[in-house]
């Protein structure tokens, strides 16, 4: 009876310390670790999870050069930026925003499929052009150049820049009496784009008001008004008399409270001057052109392979069948930064590209955290 006992008590321990056996860490068990990634390249499966092998997952926030936030997850190496086997996510933000501007990730990060950044695509902007005649002509001709190798003869145009930059736009209109005038100024194209152009009003004799339209920048403003004789004003909308009728050619100098500069120029005629004509300038909107690399809601996928060479999503056209989508959304840990984060579940498939070498990323899935302000 005492050796029945024993056998029983021994089959106990027995069965509890082969319970005991199965019981994993979670962070070591697929899909239980709070941050993976799992998927597969060129059919060969890679697995990352955050805590396993030296392996953590880095998230941050990093506003472009447009203004459009996005939102990183990196799974790599610790400490180590260039290490081989890492994979990296972007997720674009849904909109501009101003400089450092917090972001409502509610809205920025949403449980549907998103779209790929297109193949080695540049932005484009489109830019609502306006000219201004002092002469009431409908017979006068106008010639643009754009800055970029483009001309219109439109009076009013539209025009597309393929590219971000500073254009040196310059006007020229010719009246039908063959009163000629022309003018340039400088136009800034970006989503952000800090512009000022100059209109004017209330003439009485050689005295003329003038306003200033500025998009972009930030508020408060400083100014500065060469009126073209000598004179000026740090007046946000002056009003100046000219000794001499005729026609001046006035600039205005803006800067922003983050010490940013728009310059406009415009050609300025005395109500008294019957023979002199004018041509101006005047840009309204700058808006980002669909379909360029930085609309918004975009996604890129980097992969460092085991010989430490990059492969990018956006580096090769993708076929209809990649996907990426984000199943779930959910407060996440603070960052090594102390920064918030989302905790994100996504699904994803895509072609990658180096020069001319391709890899295939397929089974894609993976619980990310990514930085948020």
């Amino acid at each position: 009876m005492k050796l029945l006992r024993i056998y029983v008590l021994l089959f106990f321990v027995g069965l509890g310390l082969s319970c005991a056996k199965k019981k994993y860490p979670e962070s070591v068990v697929l899909n239980h670790a709070i941050y993976y990634t799992s998927f597969n390249v060129n059919g060969v499966q890679n697995v990352f999870q955050a805590g396993v092998n030296n392996y953590y997952i880095y998230s941050d926030i990093v506003q472009d050069s447009n203004l459009v936030y996005n939102f990183m997850a990196t799974f790599r190496k610790v400490d180590c930026q260039t290490c081989p086997l890492a994979l990296s996510i972007q997720i674009n933000d849904y909109k501009t925003s101003a400089l450092n501007a917090p972001v409502t990730t509610d809205s920025s990060l949403m449980i549907k499929p998103y779209v790929y950044l297109p193949q080695n695509a540049s932005p484009g902007y489109s830019v609502n052009f306006t000219s201004s005649y002092t002469r009431n002509d409908p017979g006068a001709t106008y010639f643009w150049s754009f800055g970029d190798g483009q001309t219109s003869n439109v009076k009013d145009p539209v025009h597309n820049y393929n590219t971000a930059g500073t254009y040196q736009v310059c006007l020229s209109i010719k009246g039908s009496n063959f009163c000629a005038s022309s003018m340039c100024t400088k136009i800034r194209v970006s989503s952000s784009g800090f512009n000022t152009s100059i209109s004017t009003f209330n003439f009485t004799g050689n005295t003329m008001t003038f306003s200033h339209s500025t998009i972009g920048g930030f508020a408060p403003y400083n100014f500065l008004w060469n009126f073209g004789d000598g004179q000026t004003s740090i007046a946000q909308n002056p009003s100046h008399n000219y000794l001499i009728q005729g026609a001046y050619p006035v600039s205005l100098r803006i800067i922003d409270s983050h010490g940013d500069t728009a310059i406009a120029n415009y050609n300025a005629v005395t109500k008294t001057d019957l023979s002199s004509c004018a041509a101006n300038i005047g840009a309204s909107v700058i808006s980002l052109l669909p379909g360029s690399q930085f609309e918004h809601s975009k996604i890129k996928i980097s992969f460092t392979d085991e010989n430490g060479v990059v492969f990018q999503s956006n580096a090769i056209a993708q076929p209809s069948g990649s996907v990426f989508e984000i199943l779930s959304v959910e407060p996440g840990d603070r960052n090594e930064k102390g920064e918030l984060t989302k905790k994100l579940h996504v699904k994803f498939n895509c072609k990658l590209g180096n020069g001319s070498k391709i890899k295939t990323i397929d089974g894609g899935d993976a619980v990310i955290c990514v930085a948020y302000k």
